[in-house]
């Protein structure tokens, strides 16, 4: 069970799957000035962080529970009924095409509908770390996250292949090893094309100890809307069009209203992810 006796910085339960809020000045710092002053610079975006557990899921599991925290508890019931719809339908999209690339993955769509919900009902400040959530998010909704990853990935193989490690011949192999494994790690792969299949934009922040000192953020933002049209033409097998034509989609960029209510914030130290929170 996910609890936390104060949202604010209360001691968390030690069952937690999640840390409670802490101030960002208290980030380890590895007694490295670099560090320290990079830390210092955060201080200034950012008031909070929130420790994410190192089990090879952590920027699935921060990136999945930043949504939820930005979008459950948006008062306006228009706006939070639209965003869910908005995810119901790039899901259910994206679960058709497990029919054209791999059946395998259909199983993992089995927990999408309870994110959805979620979002649609609300929640009050502070109730989704209350919730027994722990157990679920592992068995069935980072298996989706992971999925959706793969699917995107698939269908954009001549993109995503100028990117592959060199360990890897072919974005099939990457997705065996690195994304449908439980504790496969994130890279720069799977999060482009996590967002983009979601259609959530994500700011991440980097603490590491390398010079100058500045903070060195990375604004990735999802492909258009209109992608969809795109998918529902592979789906149906019109092979006339070339295949999930991509974008730059780096770089600061104006967001809309709804954009920035879902936009996700994280806090990326060598092989790790945790959440930020903009002050």
């Amino acid at each position: 069970m996910i609890t936390e006796n104060d949202d604010s910085g209360g001691v968390s339960n030690s069952r937690s799957k999640l840390g409670h809020k802490e101030l960002v000045l208290t980030l380890d710092n590895y007694d490295n000035d670099i560090i320290t002053e990079k830390i210092m610079l955060l201080s200034k975006k950012y008031g909070f962080f929130r420790r994410v557990p190192g089990d090879g899921s952590c920027f699935y599991r921060a990136f999945i529970f930043n949504y939820l925290e930005n979008t459950v508890e948006i008062k306006d019931d228009d706006n939070r009924k639209t965003e869910a719809a908005r995810l119901r339908q790039r899901v259910e999209t994206y679960m058709l095409a497990c029919y054209r690339y791999d059946e395998d993955l259909l199983p993992a769509f089995c927990g999408f509908e309870s994110v959805v919900s979620l979002i649609e009902q609300g929640l009050a400040a502070g109730e989704l770390y209350h919730m027994e959530m722990t157990e679920h998010v592992t068995s069935q909704i980072l298996p989706l996250l992971r999925s959706l990853t793969e699917i995107e990935i698939r269908m954009s193989e001549d993109y995503y292949h100028a990117f592959l490690p060199g360990d890897y011949e072919s974005v099939s192999e990457l997705c065996i090893w690195e994304v449908r494994a439980e504790d496969g790690e994130a890279n720069h792969i799977q999060i482009r094309a996590l967002v983009d299949a979601l259609g959530i934009p994500l700011i991440l922040e980097n603490l590491d100890g390398s010079s100058p000192v500045r903070l060195n953020p990375h604004h990735i933002y999802p492909s258009q809307e209109s992608k969809a049209e795109e998918l529902e033409q592979l789906i149906d097998g019109d092979d006339t069009t070339t295949p999930m034509a991509h974008v730059e989609r780096e770089g600061s960029r104006n967001l809309s209203p709804a954009e920035r209510r879902r936009l996700v914030t994280l806090l990326y130290r060598p092989g790790h992810y945790d959440i930020i929170y903009p002050k």
